[in-house]
């Protein structure tokens, strides 16, 4: 059985579940079951998640404190999935208020080239959408290790380069029946508690 391993751009991830299902409800994951399904017929080495946490200035705003600790919260339970590493860039805000993730797309791409070049891996799982990996794509190729690239398609926010999915060996645009697939169960009083704020 061929080792592989997923790598996940945690800011694309977060584009994709900001959107709503065929219900119109709201795409919560379970990063356990989605590891599963996309390692399926593999052995999966590890799933590296690579994110950012948000900007918080010297006197931070209720808003950005509120992100903040949302995000601790997350990451904190994505620590506790299975074989999960979350490996962690940097947020900047420049003097127009744009924030700007830093680190994250080179520590992805070096992550990739790395395994690609010890040999760890025959196939690198991408849930991602930037031309910015080519370059780690083609050095997997060049090691013949398969590359299999997981995006969204053009809806919503969320668009994926197309040199991109043109060097990956194989693609599969995830499905509203692959996120039901790996919906994260709540309880109906969570959800309900939960609709009453949105």
């Amino acid at each position: 059985m061929d080792k592989c391993a997923i790598f996940i751009d945690g800011a694309y991830m977060a584009k994709v579940t900001s959107h709503k299902d065929r219900n119109g409800r709201k795409i919560r994951i379970s990063f356990e079951k989605l590891i599963d399904r996309l390692s399926e017929g593999t052995e999966l080495v590890g799933a590296y998640y690579y994110v950012s946490m948000p900007y918080r200035g010297e006197r931070p705003s209720p808003y950005e404190n509120d992100r903040y600790r949302l995000m601790e919260t997350f990451l904190y339970n994505l620590r506790q999935v299975p074989k999960m590493t979350v490996k962690m860039g940097q947020m900047i805000r420049d003097e127009n208020g744009k924030e700007t993730q830093k680190g994250v797309d080179m520590m992805l791409g070096i992550d990739i080239a790395k395994m690609c070049w010890k040999q760890e891996i025959r196939k690198a799982i991408i849930v991602a959408s930037d031309g910015d990996f080519v370059p780690a794509i083609r050095c997997a190729r060049e090691e013949n290790v398969l590359t299999h690239l997981y995006h969204y398609g053009d809806r919503g926010i969320c668009r994926t380069n197309k040199l991109l999915i043109n060097e990956c060996g194989r693609e599969t645009v995830i499905s509203d029946d692959l996120l039901d697939e790996c919906r994260l169960e709540i309880p109906a009083a969570a959800e309900s508690s939960d609709a009453t704020k949105s």
